[in-house]
């Protein structure tokens, strides 16, 4: 039954590529972006290029790929091809020298590009940024259960890793459990290096696990996420070890009210940056805007950080079937950080929140 819904899903999604060949005036489409190539195709391989025309799908890739691309793809010719790969498809005549050839701007090296427009210098290379980020920003339903199972993965793990929160033990080793639960409960790896920062170093926004010990009265902050065919979920939750102090507890109620506010504002329509003001007015307003340093949050899919971009310098606007993290936080040097990220799907109404874990304050 999931071979077929997979195989629909990814007929699917040629198809909307296909339909945006008019758009930008295009006869073919590159990409060597194994993300992007996961997307179109299923493939999983780390060599590979996909090349799309309006009649045909190519998967070119070496003699260790060849049966993973037939097992793994639907609706692929599957090429093979010796370290040239450009030379393989002038070899077998895959692109007509008349096309007009969109390749995938934000993730072609320049030097790829200009061999490109040396090797095909018959044909149009038109650089195209935006053809895949938009298709798959808006998640088709077999996309959509694969990242609920990721999440649920991730808050399976964050229920299990709290007893793991004791002084003494070292952010190293809660990272690497956070790493070996999320395999054990079904996840094909770490969508990012897990991120346990107590103390002070959960003030700085993208801190990293290190050997220091956990103490009485910090707070921890645990930023992880997993990977599961191919998906991706991402999570924070700050706890505390040991009864905070008023300080501390009103900078975790600040920044759960500010992401409760943002939830409440996301849905289909809303423009991004609007969505980053509704969290960020809250907590200036307040007297903490100067702490809260990053955006509001990312869409999140086959990428960790993707479409849509839930900032103050975005001009997009959420669609129906966006799938986005909402973080605000608060950042202050020698005191401690709060992070709350949950991620949202989006509907043309109320989101559907997607992270079971608790965000009640928590302390161990």
């Amino acid at each position: 039954m999931e071979s077929v819904l997979r195989k629909k899903h990814y007929l699917r999604v040629l198809r909307k590529i296909k339909s945006h060949f008019p758009k930008y005036k295009i006869d073919a489409f590159i990409t060597t972006f194994l993300p992007h190539i996961k997307y179109l195709s299923g493939f999983s391989g780390s060599n590979a290029i996909c090349i799309i025309t309006e009649r045909n799908n190519y998967l070119i890739t070496d003699k260790r790929y060849l049966q993973q691309a037939q097992n793994e793809t639907f609706g692929w010719e599957i090429v093979e091809s010796d370290s040239d790969v450009l030379k393989t498809i002038i070899g077998k005549k895959i692109l007509q020298k008349s096309y007009r050839i969109g390749i995938d701007g934000n993730h072609t090296a320049y030097t790829k590009y200009l061999e490109m427009k040396s090797i095909f210098n018959e044909s149009k290379i038109l650089p195209i940024s935006e053809l895949i980020e938009d298709c798959a920003s808006v998640k088709e339903p077999y996309e959509i259960e694969c990242i609920k199972t990721a999440v649920d993965i991730s808050s399976k793990v964050f229920e299990k890793i709290l007893d793991l929160i004791k002084p003494d033990i070292r952010e190293l080793e809660i990272s690497a459990e956070i790493s070996y639960l999320q395999k054990v409960f079904g996840a094909e790896g770490d969508a990012f290096p897990p991120i346990v920062a107590s103390g002070k170093n959960s003030a700085y926004p993208h801190s990293h696990s290190t050997k220091k010990k956990l103490k009485y009265g910090e707070m921890v902050t645990l930023d992880f996420g997993c990977v599961y065919k191919g998906y991706h979920s991402d999570m924070t939750r700050t706890v505390f070890l040991g009864k905070p102090d008023e300080r501390l507890k009103k900078l975790y109620g600040i920044v759960l009210e500010a992401q409760n506010k943002g939830i409440e504002t996301a849905y289909a329509g809303v423009k991004c940056k609007d969505l980053d003001f509704v969290a960020r007015d809250f907590i200036n307003k307040l007297g903490f805007g100067k702490y809260f340093t990053h955006s509001l949050g990312h869409g999140i899919g086959l990428s960790i950080h993707e479409a849509p971009h839930i900032s103050y310098r975005s001009s997009e606007v959420l669609q129906k079937g966006n799938v986005i993290t909402i973080e605000p936080g608060i950042y202050m040097q020698n005191i401690g950080g709060v992070r709350i990220e949950d991620v949202l799907l989006i509907t043309d109404n109320k989101p559907k929140i997607l992270t079971k874990a608790s965000k009640e304050l928590i302390i161990l």
